[in-house]
């Protein structure tokens, strides 16, 4: 068995592995994996944790599955589906990529920007100032309304400067004269611009974590809902507003050093499901024009503006919470152990500032563990407003 190092708070401490490129975090009979190879986390539950323990002890995937059987009330062929990827990451230290995000790929093709001056809209998001030069009278009245709060009357100088060119019938976004190769459809210029913007401003930004997630906040309470697509996220965000909590955003929250989120309160993306049951939250999303998601998914965007509760000042993370809707389901939050909260923030996505190294595994967890953490099963707005306001 790897050799134990030193607790490092009262729920969790690290274990070196017999790889040399893997660390374990033990949390009582949890577990996650670091690997240095992939720079990634790897959740281990129970039976994970005995397979892996197994593993350190020197036993072979045969022997390990004869014990598992003896076990566990896991089919065979799904405990030999387990034990070959913890196999796997026990040997290599990685698991096979299932994609790449070649979205991050040409962030990093973007020139420096040399703080030019240019002619155009300024808006300072973030620590960062962008220049929008629009091309015509609909790529205006797409994208602006979606900047509005952010209007920058500071001095006319720019970290990014951004053209917005048409050909034919066709979008294009230029950024610090690199033009990407997308051609966008004109109904699905907003969800490009916006997920282009929430990628380009975090990054000069004095971040800890930046993670999809939507972050609301209300008295002493600050909600951090992390979810992947569909999980209900926005939805709920666009509810809780009547409910006075004060917007920060429905899909990025960006997290300093002292782990208060900051405000990035871009518009708001209301997919087609939602309207129906958003009406009377927001009165304004029937005469809001239907626009696309870049994968064709139809959705408003509904602008932040004086009428909406929107922060403009940081604020510390008090609940970690990762909504689920779930037809039919009446509102529940279940508190989640700190390792699944990592694993689900992973699920959900983020970045953090520097290489995700051990220094800020440790630093993650110490944050996860230090704040409630729950998963939150919904399906009708005002039940979950009323559960949340509970907290």
């Amino acid at each position: 068995m790897g050799a134990k190092l030193k607790p490092i708070s009262s729920s969790f401490e690290i274990l070196e592995s017999v790889n040399e490129n893997l660390t374990l975090f033990l949390f009582e009979e949890e577990g996650l994996v670091y690997s240095d190879i992939d720079k990634k986390l790897h959740l281990l539950n129970s039976l994970g944790m005995y397979v892996w323990l197994l593993f350190e002890e020197g036993f072979h995937k045969n022997a390990i599955l004869e014990l598992c059987i003896n076990r566990s009330q896991e089919q065979p062929n799904e405990l030999g589906e387990l034990i070959e990827e913890l196999n796997t990451l026990f040997v290599y230290a990685r698991l096979p990529e299932d994609y790449h995000d070649e979205e991050e790929i040409w962030l990093e093709k973007i020139p420096d920007a040399h703080n030019s001056m240019t002619q155009g809209f300024y808006y300072k998001i973030l620590d960062s100032k962008i220049v929008v030069n629009y091309c015509d009278q609909f790529s205006k009245k797409t994208i602006e309304p979606l900047l509005r709060v952010f209007t920058n009357s500071g001095q006319p100088f720019c970290d990014y400067m951004i053209e917005i060119k048409k050909s034919e019938n066709e979008y294009q976004i230029c950024i610090n004269g690199f033009d990407f190769s997308w051609k966008i459809p004109p109904q699905r210029l907003a969800a490009f611009f916006n997920d282009r913007i929430r990628k380009i401003v975090f990054t000069d930004s004095d971040y800890f974590l930046a993670s999809h997630a939507a972050v609301l906040a209300k008295g002493d309470k600050c909600l951090m809902m992390p979810g992947v697509s569909y999980s209900g996220k926005s939805t709920l965000s666009a509810a809780l507003l009547s409910a006075d909590y004060q917007y920060f955003s429905d899909e990025m929250a960006v997290l300093d050093k002292e782990f208060q989120a900051r405000p990035v309160p871009l518009g708001i993306g209301i997919k087609q499901g939602s309207w129906g049951v958003l009406n009377s939250y927001l009165p304004q999303l029937k005469g809001l024009k239907k626009q696309e998601r870049w994968d064709g998914i139809p959705l408003k965007y509904v602008p932040v503006n004086t009428s909406m509760l929107y922060s403009k000042t940081r604020k510390k993370v008090s609940h970690l919470v990762f909504p689920t809707y779930t037809h039919g389901s009446t509102a529940k939050l279940l508190p989640i152990s700190t390792p699944l909260a990592i694993c689900q923030l992973f699920e959900a996505g983020f970045a953090m500032k520097c290489e995700f190294s051990i220094k800020q595994v440790i630093e993650l967890c110490a944050w996860v563990e230090s704040i409630p953490a729950y998963k939150f099963v919904f399906s009708q707005l005002d039940q979950a407003i009323e559960s949340l306001e509970a907290l």
